[in-house]
């Protein structure tokens, strides 16, 4: 079976949960196709230096103009001012779809020729594209060569900008997201719903994404992780509490404001030697102010590996009130065994039950949560042995595997239309 896999982005080590999304689904696929899979990978520029290891071929794409312009309207980490005039460029053809469908295939068409001309000389039975926000334009293209398209979802992107919205300030933000909202929208009903088959990391953004798109086929492949890698071989540090998160995405800063003005006080009133980190990239000011005025709390900013702070705190926290997909750090904890509590929101997607894999808690009642579990250590043990078990069960890359490859087949032996 000879399989392309179309990407932005594809980062080794992976980190955060965007990266081990792509690199399960890599992996994954070239296991499927015995090593003949031909990775498409669209940056701006790629260093071999990474010396990814992956049994496939990576062919580097340099990212055109016209893709760059996308990522200054969709990117967070564009300076808002440039992405809200880019943005507001687009408003005409939001409110005429189909102009603007017509105007993504011409963009797709003319500005990444490379693309399609690969895949007419590669003819793979199956193209699985990822991240379709920059390359949903390829789904009608790919298939008017007679080629079967998969398209993986990491989150419904119009649902989490509507989520997000909802939480924003101030007017440049609440417009930057709108239009996202409508742009993602658009995208999923328009392109989403011409390919053969989507793959939604949970049930909850498969029955959302099959609303949206009326697809024939949308199926759930799990957020995984590769047990091998996830081995605590860290002695657990005392009342420690861990929350990891990527800040400049609006759900965790506010995750880690919940964690510092919220519920880490009520924890440190009845536990004086409790500790919180923070971990990850991009913590805000006032994060890092805080951090300096109390010395239990602390930000680490960007880490080479997250795992080993996870590894040693007694309890991982996910006070998530907003966001789309399946959260890989709640995957990547109870793979390591450790006790988590979770909003309901935060382990949305994971089949997890109250009490038995991890503590399911609203906010204020997260505080008396970590206190019990400082003081019951086989309470953490247990939570932590059973939410291993589950990982192994349905998260490890051998369940994924399983499920990718009987998609592959199912997808190969149907009649093309």
């Amino acid at each position: 079976m000879k399989i392309a896999l179309i990407t932005p982005h594809l980062t080794y080590p992976p980190v955060i949960g965007y990266d081990l999304r792509i690199w399960q689904l890599a992996r994954t696929l070239s296991q499927a196709s015995d090593g003949d899979l031909e990775v498409l990978l669209l940056e701006e520029r790629y260093e071999e230096k990474r010396r990814v290891p992956l049994e496939g071929r990576i062919k580097w794409i340099p990212l055109p103009l016209v893709f760059r312009y996308g990522r200054a309207i969709l990117g967070r980490r564009s300076p808002i001012l440039l992405r809200l005039i880019s943005g507001i460029a687009l408003l005409p053809l939001l409110i005429n779809l189909n102009w603007l469908e017509y105007i993504i295939i011409l963009i797709t068409k003319r500005g990444c020729p490379k693309v399609l001309e690969v895949i007419k000389e590669m003819k793979p039975d199956i193209v699985v594209l990822v991240n379709y926000l920059y390359l949903a334009g390829f789904v009608p293209l790919i298939r008017e060569l007679g080629i079967r398209v998969v398209v993986d979802l990491q989150n419904v992107e119009s649902q989490v900008a509507q989520d997000l919205n909802r939480e924003v300030r101030s007017w440049k933000s609440y417009v930057l997201w709108k239009i996202r909202e409508r742009f993602a929208r658009c995208l999923e009903q328009r392109f989403l719903a011409l390919s053969d088959e989507l793959w939604a990391p949970s049930l909850e953004d498969a029955q959302r994404i099959e609303k949206i798109t009326k697809a024939i086929s949308v199926k759930v492949v799990p957020n995984a992780v590769d047990l091998e890698r996830y081995k605590n071989n860290f002695r657990e540090k005392a009342n420690t509490i861990c929350f990891v998160g990527y800040y400049t995405y609006p759900p965790n800063l506010k995750a880690a404001h919940l964690l510092i003005e919220q519920i880490y006080p009520i924890v440190k009133r009845y536990e004086p030697s409790a500790t919180l980190y923070l971990v990850g990239r991009n913590p805000s000011p006032y994060m890092l102010k805080v951090a300096c005025q109390e010395k239990k709390i602390i930000v680490t900013g960007e880490v080479k590996d997250a795992l080993c702070y996870i590894s040693q705190a007694s309890v991982i926290v996910v006070p998530l009130l907003s966001g789309g997909g399946t959260r890989f750090k709640i995957v990547e904890a109870m793979a390591l065994g450790k006790a988590i509590v979770s909003t309901p929101k935060g382990c949305e997607g994971i089949e997890v039950q109250d009490g038995v894999h991890l503590l399911i808690r609203e906010i204020e009642e997260f505080p008396e949560a970590i206190l019990t579990l400082f003081r019951q250590p086989d309470l953490r043990k247990a939570l932590g042995y059973r939410a291993r078990e589950l990982v192994k069960e349905k998260y490890s890359w051998l369940a994924a595997a399983k499920i990718i490859k009987e998609r592959l087949t199912h997808l190969t032996k149907m009649e093309f239309c």
